[in-house]
């Protein structure tokens, strides 16, 4: 049986609607840099690397989302991400995804569910 990890990343109500907040390897004590968005009522999870480039995603601290907030942009080249899939919806990249990581939300808090293998499921719902 594969040993899974909760690593505690911030309380439900602190991550609002539309918005994402990012962290980096020395809070979630890994060896990657992750960020969590909250979309309609669902809390996604990604690394925080381009496929294409392999830079961070955000322009600013915890910037991930287009000004539209209707996806995640890389701030190298603009390439657009879908928030629900992490699938690339334009640019350089397409064809290709972010990679997910499973989130857990328990007792108003969200968690990073770290295992030996990250291809999980994005969806947590919150409601």
């Amino acid at each position: 049986m594969e040993t899974i990890y909760n690593i505690e990343l911030c309380d439900l109500n602190e991550l609002e609607e539309n918005t994402a907040l990012g962290f980096a390897a020395d809070v979630t004590k890994t060896d990657v840099d992750i960020f969590i968005v909250k979309k309609n009522n669902f809390v996604y999870g990604y690394i925080n690397s381009c496929p294409h480039t392999g830079a961070p995603l955000e322009w600013m601290p915890n910037q991930f989302l287009s000004l539209d907030t209707k996806s995640i942009q890389c701030s190298l080249h603009g390439a657009r991400f879908s928030i629900s899939e992490g699938k690339c919806l334009y640019g350089p990249c397409n064809g290709q995804s972010l990679t997910t990581v499973r989130l857990l939300i328990k007792d108003n808090k969200i968690y990073w569910e770290k295992k030996a293998s990250e291809n999980s499921e994005p969806l947590t719902e919150t409601t």
